[in-house]
């Protein structure tokens, strides 16, 4: 059986499919970060807010020097501690995420070169 040979213009013709795909890659992740990055800008606007409600609230009843406020204080920062952690963790996992999906991408174009080397170089 005769098998044929892959010319360099097939491997450019991918490579440009490749490059593509790269480049949907790349807008993907930013379009994913831009969100991300709204939904951290959005959470510390309602962290603030939190935190103002709740001094009004114990300065209202004259408790500011309470231990029920300094409490009630620590559960709030350690409430909105946790949710900052799972944003940036989303953030996170993003980046790995397009890292290896890129990754991949490079490899496959690296792959493709190989194999025409090797059918058309190497005996």
């Amino acid at each position: 059986d005769l098998v044929r040979s892959r010319g360099l213009g097939d491997v450019y013709k991918r490579q440009e499919l490749y490059w593509d795909d790269i480049e949907a890659v790349e807008m993907t992740h930013a379009d994913n970060l831009a969100l991300l990055e709204q939904q951290q800008n959005a959470l510390e606007a309602v962290h603030l807010r939190e935190e103002k409600l709740l001094y009004e609230q114990y300065a209202n009843m004259g408790l500011i020097d309470s231990g029920t406020f300094k409490v009630a204080q620590q559960n709030l920062y350690d409430r909105q501690k946790r949710e900052k952690a799972a944003i940036q963790q989303q953030i996170d996992d993003e980046e790995a995420r397009y890292e290896e999906e890129k990754n991949d991408l490079y490899a496959a174009i690296l792959d493709d070169i190989d194999c025409y080397i090797d059918e058309n170089y190497t005996r």
